[in-house]
């Protein structure tokens, strides 16, 4: 550390080993010079009485820095000797002693920068302030000596070097939770917003003070009136953050609970946002509750939706009639997304709102709201939002009545998002939903019908069916059951919702029923005339399933207010058609020509009877896989990819670890029950003595399996989950192993696609399973030379080389192609191990 002390009238400066010297800027006798000082300076100030701080470091002018060390050029033949060139430098030892500058300015006497000349003075003057210090330091960076030099900025007002000092201090003691603190003081003081939430953000990570925290968060919420909340970010404000604290500014995640401290901040509609791994976010976009609700322009691409998924959305929510989003912007561990069209330049309805606000409020969610240019309808949904919950901090998302008046909410979010709210329809619509809510009752929903079994009259088969008839009111499922069919089997699903037409419907029954296994004809065929037509046209009705639906008006009419992406029929405004559907229903009956009639009063049947006729899944094996080059392990039956040893693998490659163990693929059965699989068999802890810790190992991990697999409602065998389970010793003993079960894949049925590595990642970042090891990751390609190289390298899980790689060309978020390479003096299995089993190792605790 430092002092200063009065001895005999000198100002006596005491310099400790930590000092920090501009070493570029010293030669060694300079170097020799200052320590000889310090060490004259120690000496001197024995006895002494009165302390003064003083945070002292040796300096030089930043133009040394651009100045080349003297040296002597190269000499040349027939050349007179050269002089060296003479550069002109400076180097002294930069004071803070603002009790001196407190008694001149007593004295009416300007401020001054107090310095220790370690050489001979120049002529002209040269500032000596903390300003002119380098970053670079041949002694060891002491952290009690950084914050010290903070504070010295701080007190002599310097803002550069104060930011300076507190980034070197984050970048060497970057768990500290002070420097954090102090780099958020820094930047806040000099109006870098962004800098100063980040950095108080990462001390309250790490910080387990209750002031401390309380005092980041009153940074964090004072900066978020000025910067958006959380990790995003303009180009501006990316470039405001100083390099090497980039990555670790935004490696802590952010709590979703924080948004409760932070006021939205306004956005102009042409400013570009990004997140920290460099992703562009949809244009306009900005926070209306932070962590809570956002909204924006239409998402373009898979990268924009990736983009959006890391700045914590979780859910998508899409007005834009005459553009739906792509489902394939929306895989496996994507957002959820719901689409509730509304007419460009027009308002929704109450019922698209209320669901809505039925989103937003949901325990943990996090919305984006999007139109087309995240003005107009996106706008309107986000004022309605804010009347309702308040524009507040925290948002009370149990208000029964609406906190904001309609003309409070607009203001409010056209100050946010200048230019929303386009239309005066829209506007009226503000006024008249929170009208709506006032006048709301809470009223409690109708129950669905639980365990009433599937009745079928009519001797009929369900294999012998060619054409179901779906009957039944609207809303009463009939889509559901059709589209959770087709996901099973091959089918012709005939909707006059979709087609628009009658006619069209017609002609196209006409040609299914004569090519197609089997025709869904979707629509409410409510009365016996009305099915006539149809049987008639398709001239079989001794080989047609009429499924009928029962379900009453009420229940139907609730089911269908929930129903956003129906394309004729919006939530609310569903009255008229169910009461004219209803007056023309007349029940279907066998007499009427059908081969059968099937009964549905609840939903448990009708999803049983898409499965009955959706029939047995096979058991789906994982592929073979190619070895890119035989390296001399490969066997006389196995696939070898006919590829040339300089082949480069171009595009998005990842090298995975190749485990050796037992292929074991997970999924779920039709009532959700989980299945394992080894090959082309299932097993359970009865079926080998490796498998004896198998059943206890999915007990411990059912909740998480389910929620990685059962992501599809009409379609739960949909995901299967492949990975090695390496209890036992195959060929190599493991002795450090993290898990019995090493996932490496997904597979989606429907799709018949393997998501990528980062997908998998990203659904079992939170779960107790564990992936095979990455080894390397890179965007570019990579050469088969250099892969094969790879073979040599320690496994992960034992005190040997790998038994091999996995390399996966992925795009998309989809796993496009994957090879092997064995190593050359891999031994493809013990011929004893199913005599005598031996056991693997997990890694100690």
């Amino acid at each position: 550390m430092y002092s200063c002390k009065p001895c005999g009238g000198e100002l006596v400066v005491t310099v400790s080993n930590t000092i920090a010297v501009a070493s570029s800027a010293l030669n060694n006798k300079q170097r020799l010079r200052a320590a000889s000082f310090g060490s004259r300076c120690s000496q001197a100030a024995e006895g002494t009485r009165r302390v003064y701080n003083l945070v002292v470091a040796a300096g030089s002018l930043r133009t040394a820095l651009q100045q080349a060390s003297p040296h002597r050029p190269t000499q040349q033949p027939d050349m007179p000797e050269q002089q060296p060139q003479q550069h002109s430098r400076a180097a002294w030892v930069a004071c803070v002693w603002n009790e001196a500058n407190a008694l001149r300015l007593q004295h009416g006497l300007s401020l001054k920068d107090f310095h220790i000349s370690l050489q001979a003075p120049r002529n002209q003057p040269e500032p000596h302030s903390l300003a002119c210090l380098m970053d670079d330091s041949p002694w060891p960076t002491d952290e009690g000596h950084l914050v010290m030099m903070c504070r010295a900025a701080y007190q002599a007002g310097l803002e550069v070097p104060w930011v300076r000092f507190a980034t070197q201090l984050c970048r060497h003691y970057p768990d500290k939770a002070q420097g954090w603190c102090i780099l958020g003081d820094a930047a806040a003081h000099s109006a870098r917003c962004k800098l100063a939430m980040a950095a108080y953000h990462n001390c309250w990570g790490r910080s387990h003070d209750a002031k401390v925290r309380k005092y980041c968060l009153q940074g964090m919420a004072k900066a978020s009136t000025h910067t958006a909340w959380g990790p995003i970010f303009t180009e501006a404000e990316l470039n405001e953050m100083p390099q090497p604290l980039r990555s670790p500014l935004f490696a802590c995640a952010w709590d979703a609970a924080l948004g409760n401290h932070a006021a939205a901040s306004p956005i102009l509609p042409a400013t570009a946002m990004f997140v920290p791994s460099g992703l562009r976010l949809p244009r306009f976009l900005s926070w209306i509750l932070p962590f809570r609700l956002a909204a924006g322009a239409t998402p373009k691409s898979a990268t924009e939706i990736a983009a959006l998924k890391s700045m914590g959305i979780q859910h998508v929510y899409t007005l834009t009639e005459e553009e739906p989003l792509p489902a394939s912007f929306f895989g496996p561990g994507g957002p959820q997304h719901t689409f509730s069209p509304v007419p460009n330049g027009q308002a929704p309805t109450f019922t698209q709102v209320d669901l809505f606000l039925e989103a937003v409020a949901a325990p943990g969610a996090c919305v984006l709201v999007h139109c087309g240019g995240g003005k107009g309808r996106a706008g309107t949904f986000a004022a309605c939002c804010l009347a309702m919950l308040g524009s507040s901090p925290p948002p009370d998302l149990t208000a029964q009545h609406p906190l904001l008046s309609a003309q409070e909410a607009i203001r409010v979010v056209r100050h946010l998002r200048p230019g929303s709210i386009e239309t005066q329809q829209q506007e009226a619509f503000v006024q008249a939903w929170v009208k709506h809510r006032w006048q709301l009752r809470p009223s409690e929903p109708l129950a669905e019908p639980q365990g009433i079994p599937l009745e079928i009259q009519g001797r009929l088969s369900l294999a012998e069916t060619r054409l179901m008839m779906l009957v039944g009111l609207p809303g009463s499922g009939k889509s559901w059951f059709a589209q959770a069919l087709a996901k099973r089997r091959r089918i012709v699903i005939i909707s006059q919702d979709d087609s628009r037409s009658r006619s069209a419907c017609e002609s196209q029954l006409g040609a299914s029923i004569k090519t197609a296994d089997l025709t869904v004809l979707d629509r409410c065929n409510a009365s016996r005339a009305d099915r006539k037509i149809w049987l008639d046209i398709a001239g079989g009705p001794e080989t047609t399933l009429c499924v009928v639906f029962c379900y009453g008006r009420e229940l139907c009419l609730q089911r269908g207010d929930r129903r956003l992406n129906h394309p004729t029929l919006r939530p609310g405004r569903m009255t008229n058609a169910m009461d004219q559907m209803t007056r023309m229903f007349e029940p279907p009956s066998l007499q009427e020509g059908f081969g059968a009639v099937a009964n549905v009063r609840c939903h448990a049947a009708a999803f049983g009877l898409a499965v009955q006729l959706g029939g047995p899944l096979p058991l789906h094996k994982f592929p073979r896989t190619e070895h890119l080059v035989n390296l001399g392990a490969a066997t006389s039956d196995d696939l070898i990819h006919p590829s040339p040893a300089g082949e480069v693998l171009q595009g998005d490659l990842v090298v995975e670890e190749k485990v050796d163990g037992a292929c074991m693929g997970i999924s779920l059965a039709s009532d959700t029950s989980i299945l394992v699989q080894n090959r082309n068999r299932f097993v359970t802890s009865k079926t080998h003595a490796q498998f004896a810790r198998l059943g206890g190992w999915v007990e411990a991990r059912r909740e998480q399996l389910l929620q990685l697999l059962h992501r599809d409602e009409q379609f739960p065998e949909r995901f299967m989950l492949f990975g090695e389970w390496v209890a036992a010793t195959h060929a190599i003993h493991y002795t450090a192993l993290p898990d019995l079960f090493l996932a490496f894949d997904l597979y989606d049925r429907l799709e018949d696609a393997f998501v990528s590595r980062p997908v998998l990642s990203d659904l079992v970042k939170d779960t107790d399973i564990k992936q095979v090891p990455l080894m390397v990751g890179n965007p570019m390609g990579m050469s088969i030379a250099a892969l094969c190289q790879l073979t040599h390298e320690q496994s992960a899980y034992h005190d040997g080389p790998v038994e091999g790689l996995y390399v996966r060309l992925q795009g998309g978020g989809h796993t496009l192609q994957r090879y092997k390479i064995v190593r050359a003096d891999f031994a493809p299995g013990n011929s004893e191990w199913k005599k005598q089993t031996i056991m693997n190792r997990l890694q100690e605790a």
